[in-house]
């Protein structure tokens, strides 16, 4: 029940290999997982390494997050499960004092959350959030200043789940509290919230992911018939259509949700766009500069601190870099190789180009003679043509433009292939950002 019902027994580095003063870091610790339960503990990071890495944004962070599992052993298996609400009245000695039933619903896991940071800052003290890993197959979990989740079935998606919570500030877009259509939910109260994934908002101009919204997608996009109730119907529109769902922030009505699916709706669905567009805006911590030499003899990587560089290539003839990573053009053949986070170390992954431009998730090529706009797909030196003629193309967080050539007017790629929209006239130059172009 108190830190005298078990010992903290130390860190390890299980994922990343990210500066440690600039990374993106997760710490796991392990409540319920007696002295001879470390293997099993051990596993569970694990399998969340596993889960983690290979779901989108996550699966294209490399170098940017960092793991440590810290073993901290207890008294008992398992933790407090009160028979009020719902549970078998176990009473664990645990050295978080993980519990089951807060606010009156069995399924909220919540822990002693100073003791777990203090936890956690002792032992990495950069760390950027903690998570912990809970000894119980009974389902459960809980987002906030500290992360909770079980090992019930599905416990990595819990995991996901619940860091979208923990790290990013991501709200819960179902719309119930305690699980169904019980009432005092029917209609979300005035004010809006801060999470950057509800909204009471549906007006166009002002809707905090109108950057996601085709001008064509209505808003609302679905409103619920039945404010008694969870609208449970399918979507009426295309999946991965953003615009505003009726239904979010535990209440049938009055809250809107960028997307009909999204993994802070109901676990095993993908993020939705604008959780991943938070999730990235924040999870690229390592902060790195790039510089190609004056004599463009060797590309060098700043290490940080003071005027500290270190050289990571050899010639170049130009480099670009972005949330996917870091390109360079061959200087003899103009091919495109990226950089894999190893001085060195480099992947041929297309032909030349009049220019690139790296987005979070994929780089884009303007083809020699500027006749087409292609897409890198990711694997091998495989490209997808999405767009004709351009005169210059910018990436960023908030996506891909590129420029009329005849005009200099500027377009915005809708991520279909030839779908772009007209969103500006000519300018010197510009630059994408995370939210928006300049």
């Amino acid at each position: 029940m108190t830190t005298s019902d078990g010992t903290v027994q130390g860190r390890t580095q299980i994922h990343g290999t990210a500066p440690r003063n600039r990374a993106f870091t997760i710490v796991l610790l392990g409540d319920g997982f007696t002295v001879a339960q470390q293997t099993a503990f051990n596993n569970a990071c694990t399998y969340f390494v596993t889960g983690l890495t290979s779901t989108p944004p996550f699966d294209k962070a490399g170098r940017a997050i960092n793991i440590w599992r810290v073993n901290v052993t207890s008294t008992d298996s398992g933790a407090d499960d009160p028979v009020g609400p719902g549970g078998t009245g176990t009473t664990a000695r645990t050295y978080f004092d993980a519990t089951f039933g807060a606010n009156g619903i069995r399924r909220l896991l919540v822990c002693n959350n100073a003791t777990v940071l203090q936890t956690a800052a002792a032992q990495v003290p950069e760390f950027t959030v903690a998570l912990v890993v809970v000894n119980s197959t009974i389902y459960g979990g809980s987002g906030g200043s500290v992360g909770t989740y079980s090992l019930a079935d599905g416990a990595t998606e819990i995991a996901l789940h619940e860091i979208g919570h923990s790290a990013y500030g991501l709200a819960d877009e179902y719309a119930y509290y305690a699980g169904g259509d019980e009432t005092g939910q029917d209609y979300h109260p005035a004010g809006e919230p801060a999470e950057p994934n509800v909204t009471l908002n549906t007006d166009r101009s002002t809707l905090k992911w109108g950057w996601a919204v085709a001008t064509t997608t209505a808003l609302p996009t679905m409103s619920n018939p039945n404010c008694a109730k969870v609208d449970g119907r399918p979507s009426t529109v295309p999946a991965g259509t953003v615009g505003c769902f009726e239904g979010a922030h535990y209440y049938h009505c009055r809250a809107f949700r960028p997307e009909h699916i999204c993994k802070m709706k109901d676990l095993g669905d993908p993020f939705c766009q604008v959780c991943l567009q938070a999730i990235r805006a924040r999870t690229k911590r390592a902060k790195n500069i790039c510089a190609l030499t004056p004599m463009k003899d060797a590309v060098y990587r700043y290490d940080g601190t003071g005027t500290s560089w270190t050289r990571i290539g050899g010639p170049a003839g130009q480099i670009y870099a972005g949330g996917w990573g870091l390109v360079a053009t061959n200087p003899g053949t103009g091919d495109l190789y990226r950089y894999l986070g190893t001085p060195d170390m480099w992947q041929h992954i297309g032909g030349a180009g009049a220019s690139f431009a790296v987005a979070p998730d994929t780089v884009y090529a303007l083809t020699p003679n500027k006749d087409a706009v292609y897409r890198y797909n990711g694997t091998g030196t495989s490209w997808t043509k999405i767009g004709g003629p351009a005169g210059q193309i910018y990436a960023g967080g908030w996506g891909l433009v590129a420029t009329n050539p005849s005009t200099g007017d500027l377009y915005r790629y809708l991520g279909t292939p030839d779908m772009w929209q007209h969103i500006g006239g000519a300018g010197a130059s510009f630059a994408v950002a995370p939210d928006t172009v300049f």
